[in-house]
């Protein structure tokens, strides 16, 4: 706070009192209401704080919602004039302490990667495989928030469960686009320094994750999302009014359940009537709040247990080890508050679960073991996504319920101060949570049954499964076989399943970005890999499926493929390949070559940039890679493949590199798509505090990552690459392949073609950004138009106008969703002639009976004089039967798919046929 002093926070008694919720419909409506009264509450108390800051005696506050308070930033007088002005409010420093609660008890990293089928020991000491089996259970829907020192999203064990925030988008824009007061909280917040970047620089938070999430082993609940709220440095240090800050934000949210493995000792002087009213108020909203006890042990009632862990209406969590035994470390009650005097106090803490050598993922990458109740506490966190996910109605008082009457008593019998109600039985807890009935079911192929809405999900071809009797239907995956939905099934009874099979023909296109000609690229959709020579067909069996597409030399694109999709065209930038050095300058380490270190080829070619071609880089490096100038307009962006490793441990990054761009009079970070991998310490002196790539596991395989410009107007630019390292351990460095600064990457439609024949226009167009709003045909001569019809994903046609024998001039116009428009041909006009007669398909007579056949840009039109048309498709299929009763009539089709078609018309025992062709 430099000159203003310190943190501070002011608290009045509520006068609010806040029903449990038991839906996310009820807490938005409860927080809507707090909001208003506290608006009204707090305005003297915000006017007031608005003449403190004009006075330069506050730099910052934030009044509160979830109790009557507010937070700000000042200087010492800021506090002695609120106490004057506001008597009514206890105003007070924040407490400052270490909060983490955890110790490293290995420091060996167990680096061979862990499957979802063998979890770690104090996982399986939950039983989970069986709940798994029996419940389908995973935690599916639920969100955890991580209140902690942040986390590293890009461990392996955690990157898919990441929460995205969708009103945010996925750009470092500086804008708060989903209006929540927060810019950029694209996968939640940095409530220690206020920015949008909840790293972890300790790993505290990220050890914590995975046993909350982890997909590789390490998780309970690994079908759960986790938002990272930052609340600690690297030092596991913090204000507990970023605590309150970040728990109103977790319930806006939608935060379901709160990991606290932190809390502030007694001796530091925590503000314990305002944690117990925030964690109260929370949990009557419907977050579950789970606090790890402390790592006091015993001797010091009733002070041992931390704050908020000390809080009655909260899970309390304390440790045992492998054998059940009490951790020595573990902090036992009881506590003591006005409405529970000590002696005898309340007893806490309220359940145990193993915190003692509990392995769990750590940056940037691997296992360690770790011991404390913020080990303990993320297993019981998990319970309650699962118990959520079997449940969603019940409140976070009724989960605590379940959860201690279910337990396994250990110690003295009952509720004790060592392990509170004992260790948590998760299976009995599931059973105990909901009215639960069991089912039956076989499969003619493995694959995966799903429980809706509960999301539970049951794999292989059959078992007897264990459901909540308000399952409302069933859905049945597998790969290559169309999913299967359920709604007769009863409880008690079998059901047999026999999927479809189903394969998903998408028509793809690969061109460049610029010029449109056809790119001869490897498509990957899934598993599977295509050659893709410009354009051609591939086949899925699972839908939705991301399609991607690249080339050496060229950035990659990707999409997706849905089941109504039936074709993607993807256009890809052209890059800077490296054969030829002189587009790019370095100094410092940065060398041009071919690498015989590090990933030991190029990403294309041979020849890449790298910190170091055949050996590590250097220590205490400051290194810049320069490209040449280039100019770019206000959509443009830095497409980059690269290949790192820098030296990061468990507590820290120290060795990597980020992306600036120079504009010649200023300079910025670039952000990526994703955010950085993580923040450089200061030990780092070329770089420190700084965004960065860093890592040992995380980037040591070429991938690609897109850097937006974000600029407000059309400028020229070049791109640096900067990186730096600490004075000791050097590993293999960065590998820069393929650098594309595309000036743009939103354009108008590409026109391949465009041409008239028997009186029809055809026109090959394709949107590129956004979709096609319109194609049209525009007269050179009087400006007359007509709008062409889809006749296929990329191409559009229609009926030109004039009377027969007339020649007409026309140009082609396709505009996009985005208001973009191209015009074919640019410079001239294609000629065409009307013909004297329309009919694509000629009629046909045969014994007296009239059939014409007329191409439209949806379809065909049939004329005929027949009592019935009959259409078949090459297979001898029938697509369409009409009965016309006798009297000349038209009738309008459009075949479902491309081929070859058969019409037969048919009056008694006269008949007359055609052929005719769709292409769709």
């Amino acid at each position: 706070c430099g000159a203003f002093g310190g943190r501070y926070h002011g608290y009045a008694p509520d006068t609010v009192d806040i029903p449990a919720v038991r839906s996310t419909t009820e807490r938005r409506a409860q927080i809507a209401k707090l909001k208003r009264i506290r608006r009204e509450e707090l305005a003297p108390l915000v006017q007031f704080f608005d003449s403190l800051k004009a006075q330069n005696l506050v730099r910052w506050y934030a009044p509160l919602w979830i109790v009557r308070g507010i937070v700000w930033d000042g200087a010492p007088k800021s506090l002695e004039l609120a106490r004057q002005k506001f008597p009514q409010f206890r105003f007070r420093p924040d407490a400052y302490d270490t909060a983490v609660i955890a110790d490293r008890t290995s420091g060996a990293h167990h680096l061979a990667r862990m499957m979802a089928d063998s979890p770690v020991w104090n996982v399986e000491m939950l039983g989970i495989q069986k709940i798994r089996r029996k419940f389908g259970a995973y935690g599916d829907g639920i969100l955890v928030g991580i209140f902690d020192t942040g986390i590293s999203r890009w461990v392996p064990d955690l990157r898919g469960r990441i929460f995205a925030n969708p009103g945010e988008g996925n750009l470092w824009n500086s804008a708060d686009d989903d209006h929540n007061l927060f810019p950029d909280d694209i996968w939640g917040y940095n409530f220690f320094d206020s920015t949008s970047h909840p790293y972890d620089d300790r790993g505290h938070g990220t050890h914590v994750s995975g046993t909350v999430a982890g997909e590789l082993g390490t998780g309970v609940a690994p079908g759960c999302e986790i938002i990272a709220l930052k609340v600690l440095d690297y030092f596991g240090r913090g204000e507990e009014s970023a605590v309150w800050l970040a728990v109103e934000y977790a319930l806006d949210m939608g935060v379901r359940v709160g990991n606290f493995s932190i809390g502030w000792r007694h001796s530091a002087d925590p503000d314990r009537p305002m944690w117990r009213e925030v964690m109260s108020n929370a949990m009557a909203l419907g977050m579950v709040c789970v606090v790890g006890s402390g790592n006091e042990g015993s001797g010091s009632e009733p002070d041992n247990i931390r704050t908020p862990g000390d809080v009655p209406e909260v899970i309390t969590v304390g440790a045992v080890d492998s054998t059940l035994a009490l951790a020595s470390f573990s902090s036992t009650g009881p506590v003591e508050w006005d409405d529970y005097p000590y002696p005898p106090g309340l007893i806490k803490p309220d359940i145990v679960a193993p915190g003692d050598g509990v392995v769990s993922c750590v940056i940037p990458g691997g296992y360690e073991s770790w011991g404390g109740t913020s080990m303990a506490t993320p297993h019981i966190s998990a319970a309650c996504a699962i118990i959520s996910q079997i449940n969603p109605s019940l409140t976070p008082a009724e989960i605590k319920a379940i959860i201690e009457s279910t337990a396994v008593d250990l110690g003295d019998p009952g509720k004790d101060n060592q392990f509170g109600s004992g260790f948590i039985n998760l299976e009995a807890a599931i059973l105990s949570c909901a009215e639960m009935c069991t089912l039956q079911y076989s499969a003619a192929v493995s694959g995966t049954l799903v429980a809706m809405p509960h999301r539970l999900k049951f794999f292989g071809d059959g078992d007897t499964i264990i459901i909540p009797q308000d399952v409302e239907y069933l859905v049945f995956f597998a790969e290559g076989f169309a999913p299967e939905t359920i709604y007769d099934f009863r409880c008690g009874g079998e059901i047999e399943i026999t999927p479809e099979p189903e394969t998903h023909t998408c028509r793809i296109g690969v061109m460049d970005f610029d010029s449109g000609e056809p790119l001869a690229a490897q498509v990957y959709a899934g598993d599977d890999t295509f050659a893709v020579d410009g354009f051609g067909e591939i086949e899925v069996s699972v839908l939705p499926v991301e399609v991607c597409a690249t080339l050496p030399g060229y950035t990659a694109e990707c999409d997706t493929i849905a089941p109504e999709d039936e074709c993607k065209f993807l256009f890809l930038h052209r890059c800077e390949d490296f054969e030829d050095s002189a587009a790019f300058s370095g100094d410092g380490d940065w060398e041009w070559g071919i690498p015989t270190f590090g990933p030991g080829c190029a990403r294309s070619g041979q020849k890449v940039w790298a910190t170091s071609l055949a050996d590590t880089y250097s220590s205490s490096s400051d290194s810049w890679l320069w490209s040449r100038w280039y100019w770019a307009d206000t959509t443009g962006a830095v497409y980059i493949w690269q290949w790192y490793d820098c030296e990061a441990t468990d507590w820290g990054f120290w060795d990597g590199g980020n992306v600036v761009a120079d504009f010649g009079d200023s300079t910025k970070i670039l952000f990526p798509i994703g955010d950085y991998a993580c923040w450089i310490d200061d030990y780092n002196e070329a770089m420190p505090w700084e965004p960065a790539f860093s890592g040992t596991l995380t980037g040591n395989f070429w991938h690609q990552r897109v850097f937006p410009l974000l600029i407000d107007e059309p400028c020229s630019l070049r791109v640096g690459f900067h990186f730096g390292s600490d004075d000791n351990t050097t590993r293999s460095g960065w590998y820069i392949d393929d650098v594309c600064v595309a000036s743009r990457r939103v354009r108008e439609p590409i026109i391949r073609w465009g041409s008239a024949e028997s009186g029809s226009v055809w026109v090959c167009a394709y949107a590129v950004s956004g979709e096609m709003a319109q194609v049209k045909a525009i007269s050179c001569d009087d400006a007359t138009e007509i709008t062409l019809g889809r006749t296929a994903c990329d191409t559009f046609s229609g009926e030109l106008w004039g009377s027969p024998g007339d020649t007409v001039h026309f140009k082609i116009v396709a505009e996009n969703s985005v208001g973009l428009a191209d015009t074919f041909p640019a410079d001239s006009c294609i000629t065409a002639v009307i013909p004297w007669t329309g009919i694509v398909a000629k009629p046909r007579k045969s014994q007296k009976i009239y059939l014409s056949v007329r191409e439209t840009p949806c379809g065909f039109s049939l004329y005929t004089d027949g009592d019935e048309v009959y259409i078949f498709d090459m297979k001898g299929n029938l697509a369409l039967h009409r009965v016309l009763d006798g009297e000349s009539g038209e009738i309008f089709w459009r075949p479902k798919r491309t081929g070859v078609y058969v019409v037969l018309a048919k009056r008694g025992a006269r008949s007359t046929k055609t052929k005719i062709i769709w292409i769709k």
